[in-house]
């Protein structure tokens, strides 16, 4: 690939991140009226509600959490090579849902909930891993 088409490639990967983090930001803060502001520090709560009450309610929580986050893991890789060592993304995916938990506590505009801090780093994860595979495809197949 040449380095012009490398260029525009970042570019575009850094642009669609930049898009990314502001839908999240909306998503999680801006779209949301201010209340008081609420903190949950049980780890797993929602994992034993949905499964002791059978609240399926949590179910959704649980995969929106995930599913938000799973852009990050691929996204950020894919433009910054420092992300593309699973520990380095881990800490990145921690950060920016312990970021997000902060802002919401902050501004009142949501609940900081060990849960989603969790489901968050779980989800960016799971990016990681699917970057992880088609990088491998593509860059790194042996000639036939």
């Amino acid at each position: 690939m040449s380095s012009r088409k490398k260029r525009d490639l970042k570019i575009y990967l850094v642009s669609a991140f930049v898009i990314y983090i502001l839908i999240v930001l909306y998503i999680t803060i801006f779209n949301r009226m201010p209340e008081e502001k609420r903190v949950d520090m049980e780890l797993f709560r929602s994992y034993r509600l949905l499964i002791n009450d059978k609240n399926y309610f949590y179910l959704y929580q649980i995969s929106c959490n995930i599913l938000m986050t799973i852009p990050f893991g691929i996204l950020l890789p894919a433009f910054a090579k420092k992300f593309r060592m699973f520990l380095s993304l881990l800490l990145a995916g921690f950060l920016f849902s312990f970021l997000i938990e902060c802002a919401q506590y902050f501004t009142g505009r949501g609940l900081f909930e060990m849960d989603d801090l969790f489901n968050n780093t779980v989800g960016a994860i799971f990016g990681f891993f699917i970057f992880s595979f088609f990088y491998r495809m593509i860059f790194h197949r042996k000639p036939q």
